[in-house]
């Protein structure tokens, strides 16, 4: 019994109309399932498979500036078998989202991008596709950004050790 192009790892007869597969890990939706028997390849028409979709469960660091890049790993599943499988990220939501940079594969459950500068304050949803299937991006953890702070002053000056300063600016939260 084969998935796609992988062989199913261990393989029970039940009966004449019904065998169990022990399915490798793979990614990918709507994959034909065949048989082999005495050598022989027989397709299955319709009968297809797909394996769960990414899974996003949690984010390092969850928030970050919208004005600069920030980098954050994303933690969960299903992310892939190799570095060479298509994949992903973008933050927020059309019309403003904004894909991830220089995506890094660490392994089935971990990777790592910069978060580009993006449009707005708040929380945005991190949407992650691997070989074509999509995440439950509002279902799953999403990025927080704020405006980066900045300082316009700073009273009285000069400074003493030990005096209270009022600093100005804004974005402090």
């Amino acid at each position: 019994l084969r998935v796609g192009d992988t062989a199913c790892g261990t393989v029970s007869w039940d009966s004449d109309a019904q065998v169990r597969c022990v399915v490798e890990p793979g990614i990918g939706a709507d994959i034909p399932l065949s048989v082999q028997m005495d050598g022989c390849d027989f397709a299955q028409g319709e009968a297809r498979f797909s394996y769960a979709p990414p899974e996003v469960q949690a984010l390092a660091p969850s928030a970050g500036p919208s004005t600069e890049g920030t980098t954050v790993t994303l933690l969960g599943a299903h992310f892939g078998r190799d570095s060479e499988t298509e994949r992903s990220v973008q933050v927020g939501t059309a019309p403003t989202a904004a894909p991830c940079r220089q995506l890094q594969w660490t392994s089935d459950s971990s990777m790592e991008c910069e978060a580009e500068t993006i449009s707005g304050a708040g929380d945005k949803l991190v949407t992650v596709t691997v070989a074509g299937q999509q995440n439950d991006a509002a279902a799953e953890p999403s990025m927080s950004f704020f405006a980066k702070p900045f300082l316009t002053g700073i009273e009285p000056a000069p400074v003493f050790a030990f005096s209270e300063v009022r600093v100005t600016g804004g974005a402090f939260g």
